[in-house]
């Protein structure tokens, strides 16, 4: 865009606005506010405003039994796992594979099978959000494409809110063009408001919670 049809817009904008002289040339960001919760209480919100927009949790006790959880979650069911370090005590179970980091091969790969499998950056508890950075080992289609989305988040990443975790990780935003933040299923609605799941993405998200402190739902 030219500068001269920046300045046409803005000044389109004052006068709609009736607003005379220059807008202010930055604007203070506004304050992060941090909030205290202890880690079970926020398991417990993180679940319920997870499951109150359809998706599921479960709880891993410690990193040994996610292979255990995630193979009884499958339950023979075909799945695609993100390439990711994070992931890797998965490799081998039946009817899983690892991504493609090719786009053609994974774009095939995640039309074939019912669930896809990536590591949670973080979770929001206040929403029941996760958070996915996109990366060359976690590319976003596995998020998307597949019917199913299971996420893997180990507990000491899961905060209360956006705020507490652009507070703690300030540079997070600095690690990737694409940053998604995930709360339920994929959903839409039409003009008689008749909600459908799976249209834009996963029709259900499922997300284990990976600790060694003996949390229970």
């Amino acid at each position: 865009m030219s500068n001269e049809s920046r300045a046409a817009i803005l000044e389109n904008v004052r006068r709609a606005i009736a607003r005379t002289g220059p807008l202010p040339p930055d604007l203070a960001p506004p304050r992060l506010f941090a909030r205290e919760m202890p880690a079970h209480e926020r398991v417990a919100l993180f679940v319920s405003r997870l499951e109150a927009t359809g998706g599921t949790a479960a709880i891993a006790k410690h990193p040994a039994a996610v292979r255990e959880s995630v193979t009884q979650f499958l339950a023979g069911r075909a799945a695609v796992c993100a390439h990711d370090t994070r992931l890797r005590d998965l490799t081998g179970i039946p009817n899983t594979v690892t991504a493609e980091l090719e786009p053609d091969r994974l774009r095939a790969q995640c039309t074939s099978v019912e669930v896809g499998i990536t590591a949670a950056d973080y979770g929001l508890a206040d929403t029941g959000s996760i958070v996915v950075i996109a990366a060359p080992e976690q590319p976003r289609l596995l998020s998307l494409l597949p019917p199913v989305h299971l996420a893997i988040l180990a507990m000491p990443r899961l905060f209360v809110g956006l705020d507490d975790l652009l507070l703690a990780e300030p540079s997070v935003l600095d690690r990737s063009s694409s940053m998604v933040l995930i709360t339920g299923s994929s959903r839409t609605a039409d003009i008689e408001q008749i909600l459908v799941r799976g249209v834009h993405g996963p029709g259900h998200l499922h997300v284990l919670l990976v600790d060694d402190s003996h949390v229970t739902l």
